[in-house]
């Protein structure tokens, strides 16, 4: 049984975007899309735990590589399956890189057919580099435009996240804004995002409220992992 994790729909809502004005990932060649294995572990038998945090309510999530392609809209993903371990719901996740980009691919409304190419990182990045995602959503039956403005923050920094130290770790700081048919552009929240290339993401922190109808501030950060060799 198939659910979207909390994990996906925060990052789909942060990363995912649309406006009238393209962003960068509507501006990306399918035929250049590959696999994240530099940046993130592909095969069978890794593992990457993660305590969610929301409300003061906590729980923990796993992902996992299948070894497995998956192709939608033409661009080719690494699919992964994360695990929620109070519930055991299985979701779908997508990763690829395209050029220096990397990517995930977000179902929002866990339908599996309104996906989002969302750019997470930017591969041999300087500090005050940027990008955007755009895309349109629908959240309770309201159209919005979404637009989200990246700048990496942080380069080869040393970060300690529950009591491990993590070196060589990349730092992104995003902005979102937001519109419907009735209420102009306005300022929606951020997000930060810890990235280490060998390990992946690992820590997402997000703090958002698009026009009212959408909220959530929450935590997701990376516990403990292990990568096959």
């Amino acid at each position: 049984m198939k659910k979207i994790s909390l994990l996906a729909l925060g990052t789909a809502i942060i990363f995912a975007s649309c406006t009238k004005k393209q962003g960068d990932n509507q501006k990306l060649d399918p035929d250049k899309n590959t696999t994240v294995t530099e940046y993130m572990s592909t095969k069978p038998g890794s593992w990457w735990l993660f305590k969610n945090v929301e409300n003061n309510t906590t729980k923990e999530t796993t992902r996992t590589p299948t070894g497995n392609k998956a192709t939608i809209d033409g661009f080719e993903y690494d699919l992964y399956h994360s695990v929620d371990s109070s519930t055991m719901y299985v979701t779908n996740e997508y990763f690829a890189k395209n050029e220096d980009f990397y990517l995930t691919l977000i179902d929002l409304d866990g339908s599996q057919n309104d996906y989002v190419k969302a750019i997470v990182y930017k591969d041999n990045g300087k500090i005050g580099d940027k990008w955007t995602s755009t895309h349109q959503m629908t959240y309770s039956g309201m159209n919005f435009d979404i637009e989200i403005t990246s700048t990496i923050t942080g380069i080869n920094e040393t970060r300690t996240l529950n009591g491990k130290s993590y070196d060589s770790v990349f730092v992104t700081s995003s902005s979102l804004r937001a519109k419907s048919a009735i209420i102009p552009w306005t300022n929606c929240g951020s997000v930060e995002m810890w990235f280490r290339k060998g390990i992946g993401i690992l820590k997402t922190d997000f703090d958002i409220s698009i026009l009212s109808v959408y909220n959530r501030q929450t935590q997701v950060e990376l516990l403990d992992y292990y990568i096959q060799k």
